[in-house]
């Protein structure tokens, strides 16, 4: 019952789209086109081509369609509906001795489309994909533990106060 629900809807977002965007788009209201997005990563352009594609293969709505070892690219389709989209991941290599990762997302016009901004999203789960590959750092930077003094481990923490303009001034 669930899933015919969604179809009907997935079907109506389609049917009125088709109709509805070829005006707006003739009138210059609505502009689509493939959104590119870069990051720099370490490492040689032949090992981030493998990482990239264990990525996609191991992230979730992501089917790959095409590798090309020579122009170091990988295309990759993504299907949630009511969001069609392809990737194109393209390494290029960097002045730097770093490697540069261009992401291309062409998303297929609907209405869904128009109020959100899926591009931005598919970009976030690809590079969450390549975080949990290794090939990016993580988000946050871990931790470093701090040396205590070894008589009292468990020292107290310091609290910050707020200090009236008048404990401030007689400072």
């Amino acid at each position: 019952m669930n899933s015919t629900i969604t179809a009907i809807i997935a079907a109506a977002v389609l049917i009125g789209s088709a109709f509805v965007f070829p005006w707006l788009q003739n009138k210059g209201i609505l502009t689509f086109g493939p959104r590119s997005y870069t990051l720099i990563a370490p490492g040689t352009k032949k090992e981030l081509l493998q990482r990239s594609c264990d990525a996609l293969d191991a992230a979730r709505h992501f089917s790959i369609v095409e590798v090309s070892d020579r122009d170091f690219e990988v295309k990759a389709r993504y299907r949630v509906p009511p969001v069609w989209a392809e990737l194109t991941v393209s390494v290029l290599p960097q002045d730097t001795g770093a490697t540069a990762i261009r992401a291309t997302i062409s998303v297929l016009p609907n209405l869904f489309t128009v109020v959100t901004v899926p591009e931005r999203r598919i970009f976030a789960r690809f590079t969450n994909a390549m975080r949990r590959e290794g090939a990016l750092p993580s988000k946050r930077p871990a931790r470093t533990p701090v040396a205590t003094d070894q008589t009292s481990p468990n020292l107290p923490r310091a609290r910050r106060t707020r200090s009236s303009p008048a404990q401030a001034s007689s400072r």
